[in-house]
């Protein structure tokens, strides 16, 4: 979002999430990181050109999100934009959040991209932004889009009610708030995801065996290897307490290499 980045620097990178149902996590007593509380996707339809950006695509995913889902835009800690700081792009952008979300706030939207901090990591960089919307959210602090020396003059910051994030903004209502995430892809198509921060650890989460119940990996180069295998961990499992049969599970997932 700054005057001076005519385009973003590109970035190798790949990011993971687990995606389960709120009540198959609460029953495996499984760390719950955050929670999709709306998210939605549509096509911009022919453009001028394959990188070019549609405005009113933008603007039509978003107010279907927020208005189906009856999610009140001052319900918003931050959004984290989709921002590669080309010169068509964040002008797009940043109008289509400001008409319909920025101007129906009654304070400024914050708004900042995790692309000026690693890059743009292509396929995997709408994955990066769910993380850092998600951390920030938990740790109830926003971190700073980097090197926004000057805002762009394209981009009506006080018409459209926003403000880039260029220090780290503590977040006091972390907990009752949401935040957007932004992903637009290169040929059109366009994500968004609304998302709160996740409920505490339980006590025992992590362990993975619950009551009786969980995931133990084994693994060999040959059946009749994985089946031996299998009756040597069958054997160590039927004498282990609970303890003792938690670290061979992490054991055999994480560093039997």
């Amino acid at each position: 979002f700054s005057a001076n980045a005519d385009g973003y620097v590109r970035a190798e990178g790949g990011a993971v999430v687990v995606l389960r149902r709120a009540s198959l996590a609460r029953s495996d007593r499984n760390p719950v990181h955050g929670i999709i509380v709306a998210s939605d996707v549509n096509s911009d339809g022919r453009t001028h050109g394959i990188s070019l950006p549609s405005g009113d695509a933008q603007e039509a995913l978003l107010d279907r999100i927020y208005s189906k889902g009856e999610i009140d835009p001052n319900r918003l800690a931050f959004l984290e934009a989709h921002g590669t700081g080309t010169a068509v792009g964040d002008p797009t952008e940043a109008n289509a959040v400001g008409n319909v979300l920025g101007r129906a706030r009654q304070e400024r939207l914050t708004i900042g991209s995790i692309k000026t901090n690693i890059g743009h990591l292509e396929p995997a960089s709408g994955l990066a932004g769910l993380l850092k919307a998600l951390l920030a959210l938990n740790h109830g602090v926003l971190p700073p889009s980097l090197h926004c020396e000057q805002l762009n003059p394209r981009i009506d910051f006080d018409r459209l009610n926003l403000s880039v994030c260029a220090k780290p903004m503590l977040l006091p209502d972390a907990a009752q708030q949401y935040a957007g995430v932004s992903s637009f892809g290169f040929g059109g198509t366009n994500a968004h995801v609304v998302v709160a921060p996740g409920r505490p650890t339980p006590s025992g989460a992590g362990h993975g065996l619950g009551a009786g119940l969980g995931l133990f990996t084994a693994s060999a180069e040959s059946h009749p290897a994985l089946v031996s295998l299998a009756h040597e961990y069958s054997k160590r499992l039927a004498g282990a307490s609970d303890e003792e049969a938690v670290v061979m599970t992490r054991a055999a997932a994480h560093r039997r290499d």
